[in-house]
């Protein structure tokens, strides 16, 4: 009785993915639903803001009207994109945005990309995802040496800018000590 069950369960399931001959395999759905490419590169992190550089590149497969790019993300993390909400494509061209990630505390901030096609009948979507890891100090983990140098050159002249403030406010006075002494003098 026990294998009659299992006959009749393996009968109606080979029955249900062979029907009308169509077979399918992982590989062959993950290639259909592929509208776009989606691919990014995480850029030099800014020493003065701690924003992130997000640069997008997409490749759409077919010619589109209105593609947008939206994103995917948690609490702590904050993603601004200044681009256009809706822009033509066309397949096989490659199109690059750009977006900032302002994280706001540390951990591994999750962005997701996703690069919507509408149409009037159904949209395509595809997306990537991007893990940044961030230290305490809100810095990505590992900093680079151009980061470290920029971060001691960003120093150096907040230093500068300061010195020249008080370099000038002191030759400012000198020469205009008179007109202080005068106006600062009660009048009878």
């Amino acid at each position: 009785m026990k294998s009659n069950k299992f006959l009749t369960i393996l009968f109606f399931t080979l029955l249900f993915f062979f029907q009308q001959g169509v077979v399918y395999s992982l590989e062959e759905r993950v290639l259909t639903e592929q509208y776009f490419q989606v691919e990014y590169e995480i850029g030099r992190q800014s020493v003065w803001n701690n924003s992130i550089p997000l640069n997008i590149y997409i490749t759409p497969h077919s010619d589109f009207n209105r593609v947008e790019i939206t994103f995917g993300y948690g609490g702590m993390t904050e993603v601004r994109y200044r681009g256009p909400q809706f822009f033509p494509v066309k397949a096989g061209e490659t199109y690059n945005v750009q977006a900032r990630v302002y994280p706001k505390e540390r951990g591994t901030h999750h962005v997701t990309i996703n690069a919507i096609a509408w149409e009037y009948d159904t949209n395509y979507t595809s997306s990537a995802s991007a893990n940044i890891p961030v230290d305490e100090n809100l810095q990505i983990i590992p900093q680079t040496q151009a980061y470290k140098i920029l971060n001691v050159f960003k120093y150096i002249f907040i230093t500068l800018i300061v010195i020249g403030i008080g370099i000038g406010a002191y030759f400012l006075t000198l020469k205009n000590i008179e007109k202080i002494k005068k106006w600062l003098e009660p009048e009878y």
